[in-house]
């Protein structure tokens, strides 16, 4: 927590998160009663392929709750998968959910 905040902070120990890092979006945050703040915040499809890569029981969670709410631009989420090499863990994912691999019925760019 960083003044009431809940933050996580994530280090930059491969090639994916220092892409994560330099694709971050820049955004401003409003805090009531005070001056707007500017922060940098990684995009979703990032997100999800951190969390696929690290593959905790609470990371699955995070994956299927950014796929079910559509939160992701899945031709991105696609392209990073296989910049990464995460095709295959991304398909053990979809295996153990349950879930119908969204990736395969989206458009390819």
């Amino acid at each position: 927590m960083i003044e009431g905040w809940p933050v996580q902070l994530l280090p930059v120990s491969d090639d994916l998160d220092a892409e994560a890092l330099s694709r971050a979006i820049e955004a401003e945050i409003q805090i009531p009663n005070e001056e707007p703040v500017r922060t940098r915040l990684l995009r979703a499809e990032h997100l999800v392929a951190i969390a696929l890569r690290v593959g905790r029981p609470k990371d699955l969670i995070r994956i299927t709750q950014f796929v079910e709410n559509e939160a992701v631009d899945l031709a991105l989420l696609r392209e990073i998968l296989e910049r990464h090499k995460l095709r295959d863990a991304w398909q053990s994912f979809c295996l153990r959910t349950g879930m119908t691999n969204p990736l395969s019925s989206s458009k390819r760019s």
